[in-house]
């Protein structure tokens, strides 16, 4: 039962990620899309308020998964560069 249980569970789990990651990509659609309307002005604030998002101190970094939060970092950086 409990090996029924532990596969249910990775299953939900699967689940919830691949929803999580379809939302993320709509979402980046979604403000690539609607900052090509934009004058340049709004477009570097929005570029500003997504990096003071993504921020994080030193200490988070350090005690962090440093692969993932770069590659979050990059993931971001490409973003806003379609921004353009």
């Amino acid at each position: 039962m409990a090996e029924k249980q532990v596969l249910d569970l990775v299953m939900s789990v699967n689940k919830h990620a691949e929803e999580t990651a379809m939302q993320h990509l709509m979402l980046r659609n979604f403000i690539i899309v609607m900052c090509r309307n934009m004058t340049d002005e709004q477009k570097t604030q929005v570029r500003w308020q997504m990096r003071q998002i993504h921020q994080i101190t030193d200490a988070e970094y350090r005690a962090g998964d440093v692969s993932m939060l770069d590659k979050v970092r990059r993931d971001v950086e490409i973003m806003l560069d379609l921004i353009n």
